[in-house]
């Protein structure tokens, strides 16, 4: 295992810790008499995504948007506004190099391809109604993964028969969700979590039906090779007007987790009301439920990736690739965004490898070598 590939694993811990939040979509007593900050005009999913990502405090909240000829999917982005952060981009041009074989139904990308690519905002979830509203996704350009997380009420949803493929003009308003994305990963910090909402107040058009959208299933694989155990993203691009799409797709994952002798099993279900593969956490309410010992399941996971990626083996790839690309300044930096004090590992005259170690090991201890290495990384990346 070399330092991309334990890097790549880091990944799911982001990925599996907001997995188990996702179903949580906060309080819904609304009421469309609440204060509202003004009225915006949206044409694209870019527009939307920076004037909310560029908000101080995240969010715009409160603004009303316009929003004109966007199309609805009952798929939403496992991270809504990743594809549109800065760096997302890239690791998406990244995977694209990374392809595996090419099928008259799918392009697959290896195992790390497709891990840059779903990291860099690919891959969408399919949650079941919470009390009869829908959360779906609104997209101009037709991609559920690029777009804006829209909660539905009942009374819009079955007045208008609304399904996937659907073509709206609307206007409503952006909310705060009561949960919050999981803050610790720096790749994600700085994404609000929000929706809008549609009541049954809310001006509506259904401009036309049956467009095709894009959307992208997406879990993570656990596999071996030789010796190591590997944790990667698998998705799969479908398009809601291919016919038997979703047989395809149930064929593609399983197929695929056998592919070149990997033998892998899945960890996360991406449609939670109709599974597509079979998974060992199910559900985000799974993954959140106690054993009798009373430790959360998530914790169990996240103590069995640790113990299979950050073997001694492993710390001492991590280790030669600190000291080739990092200075004391660089260590200082992370120690501050960790919230480790620089006295805690600092020695005046040790050698930068010796501090390195001593770095290591403190984040180790305090499990917080997943947020040292998404750090690392993006320090790495200004040095380049």
């Amino acid at each position: 295992m070399d330092f991309l590939e334990i890097n790549k694993s880091v990944q799911t811990f982001e990925t599996i810790e907001n997995y188990a939040r996702s179903d949580d979509i906060g309080n819904l007593n609304y009421e469309y008499t609440q204060e509202t900050h003004g009225v915006e005009r949206i044409v694209t999913d870019e527009d939307f995504w920076c004037e909310i990502l560029r908000s101080e405090n995240g969010g715009s909240w409160g603004i009303k948007f316009d929003l004109y000829h966007f199309a609805l999917c009952e798929w939403i982005p496992r991270i809504p506004g990743l594809y549109w952060k800065n760096g997302s981009r890239e690791l998406r041009k990244l995977g694209q190099h990374s392809i595996e074989f090419l099928s008259d139904d799918f392009l697959a990308f290896t195992p790390l391809g497709k891990s840059q690519i779903v990291h860099g905002g690919i891959g969408t979830l399919k949650l079941p109604p919470v009390n009869d509203f829908h959360l779906v996704s609104l997209s101009a350009g037709n991609n559920a993964s690029s777009g804006i997380p829209t909660l539905m009420s009942p009374d819009v949803w079955e007045h208008y028969k609304l399904r996937t493929g659907d073509v709206l003009n609307l206007q409503a308003k952006w909310e705060k969700m009561e949960v919050g994305w999981a803050e610790r990963f720096h790749s994600i910090r700085g994404i609000p979590r929000g929706y809008l909402v549609v009541l049954k107040e809310s001006p509506i058009e259904v401009v036309y039906r049956d467009t095709p959208v894009e959307f992208h299933p997406f879990t993570v694989m656990e596999y071996s090779i030789g010796s190591s155990k590997l944790f990667d993203f698998v998705y799969a691009t479908a398009d809601s007007h291919v016919k038997n799409y979703r047989y395809k797709l149930e064929n593609f994952f399983d197929e695929y987790k056998n592919r070149n002798a990997r033998f892998g099993k899945y960890l996360l279900s991406a449609d939670i009301n109709e599974p597509m593969w079979e998974a060992e956490y199910d559900s985000p309410a799974t993954l959140r439920r106690t054993n009798p010992a009373g430790r959360a399941q998530l914790e169990l996971l996240e103590a069995r990736i640790r113990g299979d990626i950050f073997n001694k083996k492993s710390i001492e790839i991590i280790l030669q690739e600190i000291t080739s690309f990092v200075d004391v300044d660089s260590l200082v930096r992370i120690s501050t965004q960790l919230n480790i004090p620089q006295s805690h590992w600092y020695s005046p005259g040790l050698p930068l490898a010796d501090l390195a170690a001593i770095f290591l090991d403190i984040s180790c201890k305090r499990d917080k070598v997943e947020e040292f290495l998404e750090i690392f990384g993006d320090e790495c990346s200004h040095k380049v």
